[in-house]
């Protein structure tokens, strides 16, 4: 008989928060034809131009974006 290893048991929890968004659908598909011309993800884009107006309104001491850390 051979010994079996003990599922592992899952807490439910993502390692990072996730926080709902709620995003109209059309825009959506306009956000995911955008996204599809480079290999990001759809929320890399936001993000993106997110923090292209938070720079040109001089917000300063930004977040790091998730793809340089």
């Amino acid at each position: 008989m051979q010994c079996m290893s003990k599922n592992k048991k899952v807490s439910g929890k993502h390692s990072t928060p996730r926080k709902p968004v709620q995003f109209p659908e059309d825009w959506l598909k306009v956000a995911r034809t955008l996204a599809a011309d480079r290999p990001t993800p759809v929320v890399w884009l936001l993000v993106e131009l997110v923090k292209r107006e938070a720079e040109a309104k001089g917000v300063k001491n930004l977040p790091p974006l998730p793809w340089a850390v």
